[in-house]
């Protein structure tokens, strides 16, 4: 009987950090509005979480992103790290699109490129490449957070 308690204790337990892992990592926080178009977006907003971003995930959903949102509007400069799928990036301030960085290619452990926004930014919207094409994102366009 004592076996049978850490065997159902164990997967208990395993099955809570199923969970945990689901809520922290791969649970959308928001919604996003960007030129008409809503994403779900999970909120990076910690110097540890922005330098992980999406490095090691294997996909994103088709209406899916990351929102990399910071204290203050600054030049910022990202990289494609360990990431296993191509992205863009779309450069956000003051709730709006200022800039686009398109269909960037993975890179391994020691990428050779970065990305840097046009002018200073407060939010990084990362998302599936061929996103800004697809939906006719464009600068200007408004960005609103929602729920």
């Amino acid at each position: 009987m004592g076996q049978v308690k850490k065997i159902l204790a164990g997967s208990f337990l395993f099955a809570i950090g199923l969970v945990l892992a689901g809520c922290v990592f791969d649970s959308p926080d928001k919604s996003l509005t960007l030129g008409g178009h809503e994403i779900k977006v999970e909120i990076v907003d910690t110097a540890v979480s922005r330098v992980n971003g999406l490095s090691g995930r294997e996909s994103l959903c088709a209406s899916c992103g990351m929102l990399f949102v910071y204290d203050n509007s600054a030049k910022r400069a990202f990289w494609m790290k360990n990431m296993n799928f191509p992205l863009d990036i779309i450069w956000l301030n003051d709730n709006r699109a200022v800039g686009f960085s398109e269909a960037l290619e993975p890179e391994g452990e020691e990428p050779s490129r970065t990305y840097a926004s046009p002018e200073p930014v407060d939010m990084v919207l990362e998302v599936n490449a061929g996103f800004v094409a697809k939906n006719g994102i464009k600068a200007g366009d408004p960005v609103q957070l929602g729920n």
